[in-house]
């Protein structure tokens, strides 16, 4: 009985198998999608990038008008070795904040941080305070 799982195996995988390419590339491929796709207004070769975006408002009636510039966001991407990448996003909402100014209502906070570590084509590890992509 042994043999015959093992020999339904072996047939039900040797397509791919014998289908499977090695990779002519002489460097490792990033996997692309998700934050590899944000709109980076700076690149430098493939190792370091950087872009953002701003979040302003403005509210206007016929009696008044307030301009409001509610997040500024940017992030960084870089590449440390063949293996191994970082990527982060900081948001500024409100102008932040400045110690011992009770008005201000902003916050700094860090969005997501991430090194990703890529042990084969086939799996990466990733770490830090990531970001669920849901909605």
């Amino acid at each position: 009985m042994v043999r015959v799982s093992a020999l339904t195996l072996i047939l039900a995988f040797a397509p791919t198998l014998l289908l499977a390419q090695e990779s002519t590339e002489s460097t490792p491929r990033r996997n692309d999608g998700g934050i590899y796709d944000k709109p980076f207004l700076f690149r430098s070769g493939d190792d370091f990038s950087a872009g953002g975006y701003i979040d302003i408002e403005l509210n206007a009636n016929e009696t008044s008008s307030t301009f409001t510039a509610h997040r500024f966001v940017p992030f960084l991407y870089g590449q440390i070795s063949d293996r191994v990448s970082v990527a982060s996003e900081i948001e500024f909402e409100y102008g932040g904040t400045v110690a011992g100014d009770e008005e201000t209502d902003g916050e700094i906070k860090v969005e997501f941080a991430q090194i990703d570590f890529r042990m084969a084509e086939w799996i990466q590890f990733r770490g830090g305070i990531l970001l669920s992509p849901l909605g």
